[in-house]
This record gives C-alpha cells, sequence and structure tokens, in this order.
C-alpha cells in the first residue's frame, strides 16, 4: 500500500472519530482499487437485477425502491497476505432494526430477497468492502458484514424517497453508503445530524454525485437521512450501495 493511501485512509479513521462521518470522493476509491472500466461495469450492472421491496409500501406512488440483501462474516488477515480480510458469505435471515432507531417498520423482521450469487463474489465488491473495513477507526478482527443494493427509480408518478423514514440511525456501529449510479434525476442531498432527541442540528450537508462517491458515517455518534429525488425526465434512478459492520453473531 502506497502512502498516499494510508494517509487518506488515516484522514478518513480520525474523521469517523469526530465529528463521526467522512465524504470520500469516488475518484480517490477508484484509483485506490485495482480495477478497470470493464470491472466497475460489470459491478454496477448487478443493480439492474434487483427485485421490488416489498415492505416500502402497497400502492403505485410507494413502489419506488428495489433491493437485495447479503452477509458476510469479515475476518482480517495477517499483513502481507494478499487481500486483508476474507469474507465468507453467510444464510440470509430476516433483517431486523430496532423500532428506536428506525420507526417506519416497528422493529419487525423483514425478509428481503437475497444478493445473487454473482453479486456476493464479484471480486470488486470483495475489494470494495476491504477499503470501507480498513477506514474504520479501529477495524475489528471479526464482524458482520450486511450489505444492501438498492435502486430508487424516480418518475413523475413515484414519491422516489430514499430514506422514507427520515432522519435516523441503523443500529449497526458503521455504515457506508457507496454512490454507484445517478441518471436523469436530481436532489438526493445527504443530511448528516447531531444524534439526539427533538431537533438536532444538522452538520453536514453533500450531495454523492460520481460513482462511487462515498458517505461513511459512526452510527453511535449520528443520524442521517436522504432528500427526496426529482425526475430529470420520464424515469431515472439513484442506485447505492450500503455496506455496514456490526459483531458477528453467534
Amino acid at each position: 500500500m502506497n502512502t498516499t493511501r494510508r494517509l487518506a485512509e488515516k484522514l478518513i479513521s480520525e474523521q469517523l472519530r469526530a465529528p463521526g462521518f467522512a465524504f470520500v470522493p469516488g475518484r480517490q476509491i477508484r484509483e485506490d482499487l485495482p480495477a478497470g472500466d470493464a470491472d466497475w461495469h460489470r459491478f454496477a450492472a448487478h443493480w439492474d437485477d434487483l427485485v421490488l421491496d416489498p415492505y416500502i409500501g402497497s400502492a403505485g406512488s410507494d413502489q419506488f425502491r428495489y433491493r437485495r440483501y447479503g452477509r458476510f462474516a469479515l475476518r482480517r488477515q495477517p499483513s502481507g497476505a494478499g487481500l486483508p480480510v476474507t469474507l465468507t458469505a453467510l444464510p440470509v435471515r430476516p433483517f431486523v432494526q430496532e423500532a428506536e432507531h428506525v420507526g417506519r417498520y416497528e422493529g419487525r423482521a423483514r425478509q428481503l430477497e437475497p444478493a445473487t450469487e454473482a453479486f456476493l463474489e464479484d471480486p470488486l465488491l470483495h475489494a470494495l468492502i476491504a477499503y470501507d473495513h480498513a477506514v474504520l477507526p479501529e477495524p475489528p478482527e471479526v464482524c458482520e458484514v450486511g450489505l444492501h443494493a438498492i435502486r430508487v427509480k424516480v418518475t413523475p408518478s413515484l414519491d422516489a424517497r430514499p430514506t422514507p423514514e427520515g432522519r435516523h440511525r441503523d443500529g449497526h456501529d458503521f455504515i457506508a453508503m457507496h454512490l454507484i449510479g445517478k441518471n436523469d434525476c436530481s436532489g438526493g442531498e445527504s443530511l448528516v445530524y447531531e444524534q439526539g432527541t427533538g431537533n438536532p442540528a444538522c452538520i453536514a450537508r453533500l450531495t454523492l454525485a460520481d460513482p462511487l462517491d462515498t458517505l461513511v458515517v459512526d452510527d453511535s455518534l449520528v443520524e442521517h437521512e436522504v432528500t427526496r429525488l426529482e425526475p430529470g425526465g420520464t424515469e431515472g434512478n439513484r442506485d447505492v450501495l450500503l455496506v455496514a459492520f456490526y459483531p458477528l453473531a453467534s
């Protein structure tokens, strides 16, 4: 690993300690990962194979989100062992978020459609997770990684809200939010807030615009949300990958 990348990782780690979030330009990640244009096009194509999220709503104007969900067990590798982590796919189980963090679902278990085998085996996915793990303030030796590939479809008739639950925590340790692509739509501003009840201060406003633009947050320190998307034509979309880190379940 070169000195420039080590310094960048250190800066991101320091920002995650305080104020609790970091923005990473997509060009920086693309330069740091050993992948060419063909690799990125192959990776982005996985988002064309998502399925309608059955928990987002039952009416036509509510059915705007498509997703798949996956899980890995991550184990840190010794220095010099190639990829710095090993990732072992775990069986998909119902996804649960505590009601105190995301009130919309009232703590209900959601049976989300599993990620495809091709997605879970994509070497670029593994490299991206290893990158995310390396920037954590104290990268755990062992942890669980939750993956959410999400597409928000944007048309004049859809109420396209990337975070319909509004300002929230996810109930994880850290979350990396990677923009995969944004086409024919505007809006989608990411807002970061101090933790707190009532009306906590908004401490950052930014828009993920370029492929791999990334927001990483310490879920114990900040809350976040994304504003509504507006169509630029008849149909657009915003594709993201959420990579969540938390203790490995026994």
